[in-house]
């Protein structure tokens, strides 16, 4: 994990530090997480590089608080995945899980896409299926 939150300006040299990083993580089965203050230049000079140097590649949006579902919508713009949950979220007014589901389940047929199943989640992400549990 890489939290670039207080960076305000990232160099060609940086970026290419970032993405030199990621391919070795990757070459060894990992994954790198990039923190990113969402909506700032730095976020998107990474994303049209990536989207330049990598070409297939996965991300995610996720948000703390009531900012969920408007930087989720933002990361579905931009062709990534989004992320809700209720461990991110804290005080007043706080909704429960199902309700953040919904709200992105809507947002996401809202802005024309259809939502993963739990079976292609697993999949995009490499999560093997749960086995069948055993009463004992």
């Amino acid at each position: 994990v890489v939290d670039i939150c207080a960076v305000e300006f990232l160099a060609s040299i940086g970026i290419r530090a970032l993405v030199t990083s990621a391919k070795a993580v990757q070459a060894r089965g990992g994954k790198m997480v990039l923190v990113v203050n969402a909506g700032t230049t730095v976020m998107m000079s990474l994303k049209a590089t990536a989207d330049r140097l990598i070409g297939d590649y996965h991300f995610s949006v996720l948000a703390a608080g009531g900012r969920q579902i408007p930087l989720g919508a933002m990361g579905v713009i931009l062709g990534g995945n989004v992320r809700v949950g209720l461990e991110d979220y804290a005080g007043p007014d706080q909704p429960t899980n199902a309700e953040l589901l919904r709200g992105v389940v809507g947002l996401v047929e809202r802005l024309g896409h259809t939502p993963a199943t739990i079976a292609e989640t697993r999949a995009i992400l490499g999560v093997p299926s749960r086995a069948p549990s055993r009463a004992q």
